[in-house]
């Protein structure tokens, strides 16, 4: 039994014992046994101690008697024992008000008690609980290395320390992000879907205290946690759950005992995800690259979990990197990327698939529902929340967005339109973040017009007499026509866009008609030819 001022109280070995005063104090733990009768000794306690005293110094001080019971309360003393009827006949009142003040248990015996004999019987217990404690914990790490003496999994792992603790327990990354638990730990709010086990906000507090104080472990709303690291790098923590009060030194010396064994496990489940990562890379990237040959893209897809079926699209996303960042700055930026998609995902009807190159980052959304509207609202959704994410840590990003698609054979052509509609995307339009390749379809169309064709040119001789008018004068003339075209040749609409007064616009369109006297704009294939026109100027330089 733990060798408390109760446990002292009830025994018989030396009669006499008298409880005097401070009751809340008598489940305090006693580590030692020290006798004085000097009070400068008082400075040299160390905390624990059970203080025996006959009470020698205190017969005549009354100064001491006042702070007495302080000064061993301040030095975490379990208590006091005080032999009566040789130097004081009583315990003075104000000592046992202040020891019922402050909890601190004062025990009185006659003078006869033997204080080595109660010295003795202290040790002794104190000696047996600490054999038994560590035959205890021999016997509890023996059966850990007997369960997991064969080829074992982090989560078997787990559960077999839950077993011998009594505890559900778990265990996440650096970052405070769930990589396993033990069985019993869901009874606990515990959701695998999550990413971190807890409620942001409390995994950012445990976060920011062991950046304060790299602590080993700490305890904190019915939760024990200790910190898994060597002398470099910290790998993550484990978190015992619904410790109460019952989480003792035999439980706390075993968690030690086993961290160097989590270390291990943990940096070897890392290295097995960061495989697992590569390995789906590459499946991605050789996938999309449209190299792979269907047999082999569905025996990938058995292996990795994607859905051919599945509706889906294809993100590229750009960040805007600074000149002078070396590639590994841009390597760790797309990896930090997986802490943003963890979090982001939850949100929304798709398991994700991604893989960066040197500049862009690719992401397949696999979509369970068919609703194409949906689909189409959740994919700007995501995108939007995924530049904001960026933005959080100052990198601004573009996005292109292909068509939904479904099917093996629209695997690279979706990514294909990503790319060009993030290409054109930029081109046409400095200001936006987000390109959709279904929006601009004739911009991609032209776009595949080679530079040198004849009707490449042909196109683009077309508007040459606006803008040598417009070089010559200084006006706006080309810029005029595609408003008005761009907003079906409506003149209260195109003159609100250019912000001019619409008699301004219509002598303009006037002066456009003379420039351009092979067209009519009344007729639809004149318009068709000249709208054209403007898409193949906007991107011939690109």
């Amino acid at each position: 039994m733990i060798t408390t001022i109760e446990w002292l109280l009830e025994q018989k070995e030396i009669p006499g014992f008298h409880f005097v005063a401070g009751k809340k104090g008598k489940a305090n733990k006693i580590t030692g046994v020290n006798i004085i009768d000097n009070p400068d000794t008082i400075r040299f306690l160390v905390g624990g101690e059970l203080i025996l005293s006959t009470g020698y110094f205190l017969k005549e001080d009354e100064d001491l008697k006042n702070s007495f019971i302080k000064d061993l309360h301040s030095k975490n003393c379990a208590g006091l024992v005080i032999a009566l009827k040789r130097y004081l006949n009583e315990i003075p009142q104000n000592m046992i008000d202040d020891a019922n003040l402050i909890g601190f248990p004062i025990i009185s015996v006659s003078f006869e008690t033997n204080f080595s004999e109660i010295s003795r019987m202290i040790y002794t217990n104190i000696l047996h609980n600490e054999i038994s404690d560590a035959d205890q914990l021999y016997k509890m790490y023996h059966h850990l290395n007997k369960s997991l003496a064969n080829e074992h999994t982090l989560k078997d792992t787990l559960n077999c320390i839950d077993q011998i603790t009594g505890f559900p327990l778990l265990i996440t990354n650096n970052q405070f992000e769930l990589m396993e638990f033990s069985d019993k730990a869901v009874q606990y709010d515990i959701d695998p879907g999550q990413v971190t086990p807890f409620d942001s906000s409390a995994c950012q507090n445990y976060l920011d205290t062991y950046q304060k104080c790299h602590f080993d472990v700490i305890t904190r709303q019915n939760r024990v946690i200790f910190s898994i690291r060597d002398e470099v790098t910290l790998y993550g923590f484990m978190c015992f759950l619904n410790v109460d009060t019952n989480f003792n030194s035999i439980h706390y010396n075993f968690a030690y005992s086993i961290l160097p064994l989590l270390s291990m496990e943990l940096s070897n489940e890392m290295i097995r995800q960061k495989l697992s990562r590569q390995g789906k890379n590459n499946f991605l990237k050789n996938m999309l690259s449209g190299e792979m040959s269907e047999s082999d893209i569905k025996d990938q897809c058995e292996i990795y979990g994607f859905s051919i079926d599945a509706s889906r699209t294809c993100l590229v996303l750009q960040p805007d990197f600074s000149i002078d960042m070396t590639q590994n700055e841009k390597d760790s930026i797309f990896d930090n990327y997986g802490h943003f998609m963890k979090h982001i995902t939850l949100s929304y009807p798709c398991a994700t698939y991604s893989f960066h190159d040197d500049n862009n980052l690719v992401i397949l959304l696999l979509f369970s529902i068919n609703n194409q509207n949906r689909i189409s609202d959740t994919t700007i959704q995501f995108a939007q929340a995924l530049l904001d994410s960026f933005n959080n840590i100052d990198i601004n990003c573009h996005i292109g967005i292909s068509e939904i698609l479904t099917g093996i054979s629209t695997l690279h052509s979706g990514y294909m339109e990503a790319l060009q509609a993030l290409r054109l995307g930029r081109k046409l339009n400095s200001e936006q973040r987000i390109f959709r390749y279904s929006v601009n379809m004739l911009s991609h169309l032209v776009s595949n017009l080679q530079p040198d064709s004849y009707i490449y040119d042909s196109y683009l001789k077309q508007l040459k007499p606006l803008f040598d008018f417009d070089h010559e004068h200084g006006t706006n003339l080309a810029a005029t026509l595609y408003e008005y075209l761009k907003n079906d040749c409506s003149i209260k609409d195109t003159a609100n866009a250019l912000f001019i007064h619409r008699n301004t616009l219509t002598i303009r369109l006037e002066k456009i008609k003379e420039l351009l006297s092979t067209f009519d704009l009344r007729h639809f294939d004149d318009k068709v030819i000249l709208y054209i026109a403007f898409h193949i100027f906007k991107i011939k330089d690109m």
